[in-house]
């Protein structure tokens, strides 16, 4: 296991009070995928994220993945009729694009994985930067739709049952519960996103 921190929105190993610390099992995978922009694929539920809060330091797995380790996400309550499959691609991340979905059973979260849907119901796509600017409530749905977000569904319905989980007290506090202090990673995904940096990886 290498610790690898950033500075300036380039891997360093071994930092001394990083911002933000990412580790993975083969830290060349995790490098190569930093300066290419290779999407990590699988890989990325072996990646893990450390982050300074209240008690310390948080380590789980990186967000959004870190979502599928909340048990309160895992028991919300039974909203009968409120069932949805959602399908998101997250570009514009650290680790390239992250395609993930979720199901939901009436009101319960019973899927949430990497990979695709055959047939979703509700589909997103977004920048990672909007999803975590999402989270820690700088931004609306309506606000990342005016920035550029696909966001569409078979059906107006089908979206306001997803729409309205995700602004559920229960799913706010069990989002609450996830990777604390998200600054700076959003401070890294916001340098990755500048025109300079893309440029210099293109």
């Amino acid at each position: 296991m290498v610790l690898i921190g950033f500075r300036d929105g380039r891997a360093v190993a071994n930092p001394k009070e990083p911002d933000v610390d990412l580790r993975i099992q083969g830290p060349d995978r995790l490098i190569d995928a930093f300066e290419s922009r290779e999407p990590l694929g699988a890989d990325l539920a072996a990646l893990t994220i450390s982050v300074p809060d209240s008690n310390g330091w948080w380590t789980g797995h990186v967000p959004p993945l870190d979502e599928d380790d909340e048990p309160a996400l895992l028991d919300l309550p039974e909203i009968p009729g409120a069932t949805v499959d959602v399908q998101t691609t997250l570009t514009q991340t650290p680790f390239g694009d992250i395609h993930r979905y979720r199901r939901f059973r009436d009101g319960r979260l019973t899927a949430m994985k990497l990979g695709y849907l055959r047939n979703p119901e509700v589909v997103i796509s977004c920048s990672y930067l909007d999803i975590l600017q999402l989270r820690i409530g700088t931004l609306s749905f309506a606000e990342m739709y005016e920035r550029g977000a696909v966001i569409d569904g078979v059906s107006l319905g089908k979206m306001a049952l997803f729409l309205g989980i995700l602004d559920s007290p229960e799913y706010r506090a069990g989002l609450e519960m996830c990777c604390p202090n998200l600054e700076g990673l959003i401070a890294l995904t916001s340098r990755l996103e500048s025109p300079l940096e893309r440029e210099s990886h293109s």
